[in-house]
């Protein structure tokens, strides 16, 4: 029930959960109106929303932005996505929002944490289109030669790659271009990369509130400034309107003042494999 909470003594959601501690996708799922989350995660929440009222309008830009560009690969033809993400949120995840359009989509989802895809699984039950797989997103051949994506998946056709709030908790050392530039050599011409990715450019102030409240959590953040945002795209056509913040591509309606504070704490953009 979307806006209630686990039970903290659920045997089969919590057993061998640090309770304590904050999760990004716990966090996220809260912040959009879901029903997975701990009072760690909504501790957390509270503590970023008291610094940035606008917190809320973060991660549903985000999520806003996931859902129309999914929406512009299924309008060119592309009916295949993997979510390499952190964690399916309970609120406007991909599945449903291409499934809605289009039943036959198929959407392979990677998580490494085994608790969150025992949740995931749970959650994709009853959904033979959609599936998790045990792998860690930080490596395109585990990924992509998981057994669980291959046969969900025909590699050899267009894939929708979508990486949207999930590469700013990936550190430096671990190359992150290198790792979306792999994930984009080994997908099909035409293929679609999907992106956003924290940014300090324009309110660096603003952007260290939300960094070191979740440093002090254990989540740590990484923001990148716009032309090393630009760097993950090499090897893609960038789809207009480029890299932008993420009120600013597309926006549905007018952009409140919440929205234009939230957007630009993320540049988001997508990209055709030529």
């Amino acid at each position: 029930m979307i806006g209630s909470t686990v039970p903290e003594n659920s045997d089969d959601l919590s057993a061998g959960l640090d309770l304590t501690r904050p999760s990004p996708s716990r966090l996220r799922d809260y912040l959009l109106g879901g029903s997975y989350h701990f009072s760690a995660d909504r501790r957390v929440a509270g503590a970023l929303e008291a610094r940035l009222p606008y917190v809320r309008e973060m991660a549903w830009l985000n999520r806003a932005f996931l859902r129309r560009a999914v929406s512009l690969l299924l309008g060119r033809g592309v009916h295949q996505f993997v979510d390499v993400g952190f964690g399916i949120p309970a609120v406007g995840n991909v599945h449903e929002a291409a499934q809605r359009v289009n039943p036959s989509c198929r959407v392979v989802y990677v998580e490494r944490d085994p608790v969150e895809v025992a949740q995931g699984e749970l959650m994709l039950s009853r959904n033979a289109r959609a599936t998790v797989v045990h792998s860690d997103p930080c490596d395109p051949a585990a990924v992509l030669g998981n057994p669980g994506t291959t046969q969900m998946l025909d590699l050899a056709e267009p894939i929708g790659l979508l990486m949207a709030g999930s590469l700013h908790l990936v550190p430096d050392s671990r190359r992150p271009v290198e790792i979306v530039a792999r994930y984009v050599e080994a997908l099909a011409p035409d293929s679609y990369l999907v992106l956003s990715h924290a940014t300090a450019d324009r309110r660096p102030m603003d952007t260290e509130v939300v960094v070191e409240t979740l440093r002090k959590e254990g989540i740590t953040v990484y923001p990148k400034p716009y032309h090393e945002v630009v760097r993950f795209f090499a090897g893609t056509e960038l789809v207009a309107p480029g890299v932008v913040t993420a009120d600013e591509w597309y926006p549905e309606q007018p952009v409140d003042p919440a929205e234009r504070l939230a957007g630009a704490q993320l540049y988001v953009g997508v990209g055709r494999k030529r």
